[in-house]
């Protein structure tokens, strides 16, 4: 069964969401080939950014996504959230974090982990379901 919204079918609606559900995933979850933000309006941003991620696939997670799922979107999602809070709303948590991007945007370390990651993830159906979480934790 499906729940309307209006005249959009639920799943259809669903559906047309998945395209920037999966930017705001990889733009919340991972850090990509972007530099980091080493600055203060940089930090600013990042913060605000990664907010208005977390809501989407917070929403997104809650609309489409059977219970069992959205649990677990749910765990990530507030693990992910008291870490960005810990580095965005503590004045020494921004000035360590900008310090460590400072490191990281120099030695373009952010980059290498994000496509080690996106590697091992490719590839994950190889894997027997006891192997699959250390690889995704890795």
């Amino acid at each position: 069964m499906t729940v309307a919204y209006g005249s959009i079918d639920h799943n259809e609606e669903c559906e047309n969401e998945e395209k920037q559900v999966e930017i705001c995933a990889r733009d919340f979850l991972f850090y990509r080939n972007e530099t980091m933000p080493q600055t203060g309006p940089e930090m600013d941003k990042f913060c605000r950014e990664n907010k208005s991620k977390e809501t989407c696939l917070g929403t997104h997670s809650k609309k489409c996504l059977a219970h069992s799922a959205n649990q677990a979107i749910i765990e990530l999602l507030r693990s992910m959230s008291k870490q960005n809070r810990a580095i965005c709303a503590n004045k020494n948590g921004r000035r360590l974090y900008t310090k460590l991007a400072h490191c990281m945007n120099k030695k373009g370390t952010s980059g290498l982990c994000y496509e080690r990651f996106r590697e091992q993830i490719h590839g994950i159906h190889q894997y027997s379901q006891d192997e699959k979480i250390p690889v995704i934790c890795w």
